[in-house]
């Protein structure tokens, strides 16, 4: 994500009752003291803070000013950000660029950080360069992430501590989406629902590689993706002709087809 605008929806009623919204939208760049205009993710914790995980570091926006965290100053592990999210604890979780997955975990507080190494006193795996993995959250405060080609479940909570759970009968695993439950892509072609112990509890097959998409199409979709013989291992737009799936609740599968140009899949 090049570039960062902010808005600011502010409604107002007529008198016949009708709700209309007036957007005021504000550019924000280096020269507003973010730490790079490259933003690859955004975040908003407990206390309203929205964090932007960048290049070259961390930026916390208070809603008047940026602040911004770096490996040379801070102790971050990296600079290049690309996933934040937040325990119960309220610490953040920082994952580090494609084909690393480094994890470091940041307090917005005390602006200490500590590497997942030095935590949990166990490494990281590294993934191919080509697959994009992530931190998810729970709604409890849970931190989940998976190793790619080890195919294993990692869940944290303060309260059960970090566990992992390998899943020896596949090969390769990417993290999707967890709500109360884990969606993953699994070998590519499959989709399956997990347990935060790591139980399958339904699983679907598909005749191309899954990919990503960033977004929804409504606001009740619980999951949004797509298969296709065109483009990389993740489209955030969905912007290639071919089939896309989205789940509307956790029990009702649509599918259609995307066009593009005019044509079809």
């Amino acid at each position: 994500m090049v570039g960062l605008a902010l808005a600011l929806l502010v409604g107002c009623c007529s008198l016949a009752g009708a709700q209309h919204f007036a957007a005021s939208v504000q550019g924000y760049g280096s020269e507003q003291g973010l730490a790079h205009r490259e933003v690859n993710a955004i975040f908003q914790d407990r206390r309203d803070f929205m964090w932007f995980g960048t290049r070259l570091g961390l930026s916390r926006f208070d809603g008047a000013m940026f602040t911004t965290f770096i490996r040379e100053k801070n102790g971050l592990d990296f600079d290049d950000i690309h996933s934040i999210v937040q325990d119960a604890d309220g610490l953040l979780w920082l994952m580090g660029p494609v084909g690393k997955a480094a994890i470091t975990l940041f307090d917005p507080v005390t602006g200490v950080a500590t590497s997942f190494e030095k935590r949990f006193h166990r490494s990281r795996p590294t993934h191919p360069s080509w697959a994009k993995q992530s931190l998810l959250g729970g709604k409890d405060g849970a931190i989940v992430f998976v190793d790619y080609q080890l195919a294993k479940l990692n869940v944290y909570h303060p309260k059960t501590k970090l566990r992992t759970v390998a899943l020896p009968q596949y090969t390769t695993l990417t993290a999707v989406t967890t709500r109360n439950t884990v969606w993953v892509f699994v070998d590519e072609t499959r989709l399956v629902e997990l347990t935060m112990d790591g139980r399958v509890l339904r699983t679907y097959d598909h005749p191309r590689p899954l990919y990503a998409c960033l977004g929804q199409l409504n606001a009740s979709v619980e999951l949004f993706y797509r298969y296709t013989k065109l483009g990389g291992p993740f489209d955030p737009l969905c912007s290639v002709r071919g089939r896309i799936v989205s789940f509307d609740s956790p029990d009702v599968r649509n599918t259609s087809d995307r066009i593009r140009e005019g044509g079809r899949l």
